[in-house]
Order: C-alpha cells, then structure tokens, then sequence
C-alpha cells in the first residue's frame, strides 16, 4: 500500500477517503483517493508529468489480518481499476 505522510493521508482525505480507509495503524492505504494522493505528491515532488513504476509496498503484509479474503481481493481488485485510469491519463 501506500504509506500515508501526513501530506498524503490529507490530500486523500480532501478527496473523499475516510480515516477508516488507512487501516488500524492509520498508515496504510489502497484506495483510489491514496493513490491519486500519493501520485499527485510523488509526480510534484520529482517534477514529473509521469511514472514508469508504482509499486504497491507491504499492502497484504499489513493488512492481512484485519481484511477477510473477499475483503483484501476487492480492494486490490479497486486499486488496480484506478491504477489502470491513472494509467490511461498518462500519469503512469
């Protein structure tokens, strides 16, 4: 998942994720607002319009026990259909 920074976990918020959504250590996230957050601080931060790489880092690790299967598998299932819009977009 994506580590939230204070700065990532507030622009996703701003976007419509819920606290909820960072799992119970408040710090990893998946959802398509973290993703647009995190890629739109990353794409910022290195002056970039584009990425050739996004890696999901730990997301099952940290997760794991607090999901069901279905649970873990639908959101994966969301993050990629976003990855894949941002994709599209030209972002990645």
């Amino acid at each position: 998942g994506f580590v939230a920074t204070s700065e990532m976990k507030s622009r996703a918020l701003e976007k419509g994720a819920s606290s909820a959504d960072f799992g119970p250590e408040g710090r990893y996230c998946i959802t398509p607002e973290c993703i647009e957050a995190s890629l739109d601080i990353s794409l910022e931060r290195m002056g970039l319009e584009t990425v050739d790489l996004l890696y999901l880092h730990n997301f099952a690790e940290k997760l794991w026990n607090d999901l069901t299967k279905d649970q873990m598998y639908s959101s994966l299932k969301i993050a990629f259909e976003h990855l894949e819009i941002e994709r599209q977009k030209g972002r990645i």
